[in-house]
């Protein structure tokens, strides 16, 4: 699949914080250069994330953009290590802030009542913890699975005709917003200027999708409904779960730019 059109660029410079959309950016053998290089770490050494939203919910409040974070009042600090100090005290908890992903990364997540919310792989079932292991080991960067996550123009237009309403794309935390009528099957090539993606799988979705980018101090409970309703698949060989947007790998490296 060649030719396709780029409708918006974004870029995540810390993980679970609000990202940066961008009209170019460069794409490495492990995704987009920038993306995901930071994270918040508690005292317990586990990484930080809005998956798990009763204590981290407010860092997708943080802005990360331009080598800075910015708390929604304006304030902020350039994203280094200094920068725990800030969102220490915007996230009422203790953090440390890295670069490094460390060996046996893991990440903890709340699971939604929504029982179809939950993949058929998972130990835990109902409103409870699972903890999962991060994949960015050794690629520079704290990645959940994929290199690149994508969704599509016509996949966001049907799931607001199954939702009776516009659900922002921003609410799945894509790289690449693209102009397609539907997404490609994994195994599929996608290739956007000189840089060829691979399609892996499906993206399983967890509660962060329920949680408006703008304010995510309550969940949307409609958005999981009409996800674990509609949007069930399977997962390659794991299982299935409900998904949105797919995870690709990247075979050819080079730059992506928006269209327009």
């Amino acid at each position: 699949m060649g030719g396709v059109r780029v409708v918006e660029v974004w870029r995540y410079a810390m993980k679970s914080a609000g990202g940066e959309r961008v009209g170019a950016v460069e794409v490495g053998a492990h995704g987009m250069v920038g993306d995901r290089r930071w994270a918040c770490v508690d005292r317990d050494g586990v990484v930080v994330s809005a998956k798990q939203p009763r204590l981290w919910g407010r860092l997708l409040q943080v802005r990360a953009a331009g080598g800075r974070v910015y708390l929604p009042g304006g304030e902020s600090a350039v994203l280094n290590e200094a920068a725990g100090g800030l969102l220490s005290a915007w996230l009422g908890r203790a953090v440390t802030v890295t670069d490094v992903v460390p060996e046996g990364a893991v990440l903890r997540r709340y699971w939604p009542q929504e029982r179809d919310m939950i993949p058929s792989w998972a130990a835990a079932g109902g409103a409870t913890g699972g903890t999962e292991v991060l994949s960015g080991i050794g690629s520079g960067r704290f990645h959940d699975f994929g290199a690149v996550h994508a969704v599509t123009t016509g996949a966001l237009r049907r799931l607001a005709e199954v939702h009776g309403s516009v659900v922002d794309h921003r609410r799945f935390r894509p790289n690449l917003v693209l102009d397609l009528p539907e997404d490609p099957a994994p195994g599929e090539a996608v290739t956007i200027g000189g840089v060829r993606l691979r399609v892996q799988l499906p993206t399983p979705r967890c509660v962060v999708p329920a949680l408006d980018p703008e304010a995510p101090g309550s969940l949307d409970r409609g958005v999981l409904r009409t996800l674990a309703g509609h949007y069930r698949t399977a997962v390659g060989q794991l299982g299935t779960a409900a998904c949105f947007g797919w995870y690709a790998t990247v075979e050819q490296t080079g730059r992506i730019e928006t269209d327009g």
